[in-house]
């Protein structure tokens, strides 16, 4: 939308004209009666256009214009005014007025036209100002082109350049004006050459060439001249750029003064060095040919520069040779060549392209034998990947260490098995690295042992993670025989020691276990031996079902023990093993009453495998003791001393008398065995538990992991 001032003295013709203005919703009209007001708006507003009136009585519509333009040349101004003498229209032209509209006729027509001409003045002065800066932001792009910038007319007369133009030749801009194209060049040899170049622009569209051109001093300066053919409203054109070559033409020349010290010193050098001309035959070899490819030079001199190239090589030697002969570079590639006698050998080799009077001449070639370099490389290369792959892949920890006792190189497992990321270890030692003094010496003294008598060791520790590991150390020998470093690689045994551990512990738990269930069977043997006796000898005759009943109590009772006996017979029998903690929680079967609430991330514990019988039998001990309805609650937390689990519920609680004596074997108002067999469940890993509610207020059994006996990650699914 425009905005537009529209001042005049007549309100009542402000007021019709700002309707019809603002008819088509185009434009916002503020209207004024006074021009001096006006231009106090015009400071402190921002307006497209104004419409002013001639007759005015403070200051006219001429004064109003003039002020105007002083401050805001740019401003559209329209008069309109009721006076058409010729006299105002002249002076409002002379004064800058966009558009001159005389009142009268029409009111419709009138207002209509008016709006016309001010769309008219504002778009005009938006195009003339969108210009103002194409033209700004052209010239700066013409200005900033490095080189001399150009635009000739077909009659070769310079028509515009750039500031660089004048930098470089030393003349003005009123002197480079309609200057022509020939006169920068007295040399007759490079007029014939810009001529041809001009006249191939016109014919084909484009040309480039090469000529000295000269300066207002007098000074000649290799030029790298373009052109291209152009056409501006019917008019023919060529324009380019031209880059002074200097530094690039001494190169040449430097390269080719330096062709003599070239030849002397290839005659005496052990790589292959030959010659190519721009066709790719060789025109000099150096002797050594003939130790390397089995040639004498003048078998080579003549022939393709290919020729030798092993068949697979071949498109590589030529696209190299197309790339030098363009001006592009290549890094450096090794070539397999064919020898006189048939063998291959492999060749590492630099090309130089030979460039005179900017056109290339060919190339100089330097290949330097590489076979049995090769070799070696691809076995060590071969070598260090096996190493490598074998160390960052394996599953033990491997470290290398020098004669300090200092790291030199340590394998990704160790932040699995060890917690600390191998670039803490590189360059520093175990005692550096923090580790207690008793696992420093016992570290120390084994790498030390090995450096001294070159003979592996083993050493077998505790971390004080609770991590055990079983290092092997090699020595490895340096070139006089000496051991110059230590090679140690570790598999952590932790699981190996708690099943140690738990081979003990289970032998004990399956002899107390053996002798429980003998002696309750024993027992019970007794009582009905006791009675069939009592029955026979006292009771032969009516009465015998009160025996008979005790016989059959005293039955069911064994059977309950040898049942007992079976479901827990399995307690250390099976190796320990990693078990997820929620999973077991999720799936316990929930006794009647009972509300299961488990608040614990995922950790998995290392335990016997009847764990889960564990968990029952503190949910079950709730259930039976705790009341009806009870919650018992599962959480879990990492401490200092390992991770605790707590389950607890909202019961009766424990007294504190009984709260060791409800682990000992026979205690409770049922078997008796539950909560004694949860701890030796437990034991068998080194988990403890033990009970800390308070009576009244719930049970509460804390179960304590050690360090190295659980684990933390993401569930796999």
């Amino acid at each position: 939308m425009y905005t537009i001032l529209y001042v005049d003295d007549e309100e009542a013709l402000l007021e019709i004209g700002s309707r019809f203005l603002e008819r088509d919703g185009t434009m916002s009209v503020r209207t004024l009666e006074s021009a001096r007001e006006a231009l106090l708006e015009l400071e402190s507003g921002r307006f497209d256009a104004v419409i002013s009136d001639y007759m005015m009585p403070d200051m006219d519509g001429i004064e109003f214009l003039k002020s105007v333009r002083s401050r805001y040349p740019k401003l559209p101004f329209i008069l309109f005014t009721g006076r058409g003498r010729e006299t105002v229209v002249i002076e409002a032209i002379n004064h800058g007025v966009d558009f001159y509209l005389q009142k009268g006729g029409d009111p419709s027509s009138q207002f209509a036209e008016l709006a016309h001409k001010v769309r008219m003045a504002i778009e005009r002065r938006r195009a003339e100002k969108a210009l103002g800066h194409e033209i700004l932001f052209n010239q700066a792009i013409f200005d900033s082109v490095p080189g001399i910038l150009y635009l000739y007319d077909a009659e070769g007369r310079l028509v515009r350049w750039n500031r660089n133009h004048e930098t470089v030749t030393g003349y003005s801009a009123e002197e480079l004006a309609g200057r022509y194209v020939l006169d920068w060049f007295p040399d007759e040899h490079d007029k014939k050459v810009i001529q041809d170049g001009i006249e191939t622009a016109l014919r084909d569209g484009r040309a480039s060439w090469q000529a000295r051109i000269q300066t207002r001093s007098g000074e000649r300066i290799p030029f790298f001249f373009t052109a291209r053919r152009l056409e501006i409203e019917g008019k023919v054109y060529f324009t380019g750029i031209g880059v002074d070559i200097t530094e690039r033409q001494r190169a040449e020349e430097a390269l080719h003064a330096s062709e003599e010290k070239f030849r002397g010193i290839s005659e005496r050098s052990s790589d292959l060095i030959y010659v190519e001309n721009a066709k790719g035959q060789i025109t000099y070899v150096s002797p050594s040919v003939t130790r390397i490819l089995g040639y004498t030079p003048d078998e080579v001199i003549g022939t393709q520069g290919d020729l030798f190239v092993a068949e697979e090589d071949r498109q590589k030697i030529r696209d190299g040779r197309i790339s030098k002969q363009e001006g592009d570079t290549f890094e450096n590639f090794i070539i397999h060549v064919r020898r006189k006698d048939g063998t291959l050998a492999e060749l590492d080799l630099q090309a130089i392209p030979i460039v005179r009077n900017g056109a290339f001449l060919g190339l100089q070639v330097i290949g330097r034998e590489v076979t049995g370099r090769r070799k070696a490389e691809q076995a060590l290369r071969e070598s260090e990947e096996r190493f490598r792959a074998f160390t960052e892949n394996s599953l033990d920890t491997i470290m290398l260490f020098d004669r300090e006792l200092r790291h030199l190189y340590v394998n990704p497992i160790i932040i699995k098995g060890f917690g600390i990321p191998p670039s803490e270890y590189i360059g520093k030692t175990h005692r550096e690295m923090g580790f207690p003094d008793h696992l420093v010496r016992l570290w120390e003294d084994s790498l030390r042992e090995v450096f001294r008598t070159g003979r592996p060791g083993e050493v077998e520790l505790q971390l004080p993670s609770g991590v055990w590991a079983d290092w092997l150390l090699v020595p490895i020998h340096g070139q006089d025989g000496s051991v110059t470093q230590v090679l140690a690689s570790a598999r952590v045994i932790t699981k190996k020691k708690l099943v140690e551990e738990t081979l003990r512990r289970t032998n004990r738990q399956l002899n107390l276990l053996n002798a429980v269930t003998r002696h309750d069977i024993l027992n019970q043997v007794t009582v009905i031996m006791a009675n069939l006796d009592h029955a026979e000898s006292e009771h032969p005759a009516p009465g015998m079902e009160k025996f008979y009943q005790v016989l059959r109590s005293a039955a069911e009772l064994i059977r309950n023990q040898i049942e007992f006996t079976r479901v827990y017979e399995d307690i250390g029998s099976q190796e320990p093993r990693w078990q997820d903690v929620p999973a077991l929680l999720a799936r316990q079967p929930v006794p009647e009453g009972v509300t299961l609430v488990q608040d614990i991330s995922y950790v998995e514990i290392f335990a016997d495998p009847m764990l889960e019988k564990v968990f029952y039998n503190l949910i079950d001990n709730s259930a039976r003791h705790g009341g009806n309805p009870v919650e018992v609650r599962v959480t879990g937390a990492e401490e200092p001393e390992g991770y605790r689990i707590l389950f607890s519920d909202n019961g009766k609680g424990i007294p504190d008398k009984e709260k060791e004596k409800i682990f000992v074997r026979g205690f409770g108002k049922n078997t008796g065995l539950g909560l004694f067999l949860v701890r030796e469940i437990l034991s068998i890993t080194g988990i403890t538990i033990r009970e800390t509610g308070v009576e009244g207020g719930g049970a509460r059994f804390e179960i304590l992991v050690p360090p190295g006996a659980y684990r933390f990650g993401e569930r796999l699914t």
